[in-house]
């Protein structure tokens, strides 16, 4: 009734484990560290060309709030 064969999982052989445990280490860090540093980048990024026109937008605005009601 049911012709699926599981033949696959007879050939499946376990992958070795690494010769070089200290390789793996190093490159996991090295990637987790660039990682790291590229979300740096872009938070800085996007402070400096999002936040920072938001903030002098609307400090901008309080002044021209300020100036209005000086001059009543």
């Amino acid at each position: 009734m049911n012709n699926f064969s599981f033949s696959f999982i007879k050939s499946y052989e376990p992958t070795p484990e690494p010769a070089d445990y200290q390789g793996s280490f190093v490159s996991a860090f090295v990637v987790a560290i660039l990682i790291g540093v590229v979300g740096l980048i872009l938070s800085v990024i996007s402070t400096i060309f999002c936040v920072r026109p938001l903030i002098l937008s609307h400090q901008a605005k309080e002044a021209e709030f300020d100036m209005d009601s000086l001059t009543d």
